[in-house]
């Protein structure tokens, strides 16, 4: 059970460190997005 679940765990942080790149790059896109409409909200107050 112990080494199973080491070996799992180990895969596991593979996957992660695999997917690290793409989390950084869908929480960029994300900024992005949040800023634009920030951007929106102000346009529509000041007009």
């Amino acid at each position: 059970m112990l080494p199973y679940s080491y070996a799992s765990g180990i895969n596991l942080g593979l996957q992660v460190l695999n997917l690290q790149p793409f989390s950084l790059f869908f929480l960029s896109i994300a900024r992005l997005l949040v800023c634009a409409q920030w951007r929106v909200v102000v346009a529509s107050l000041w007009m």
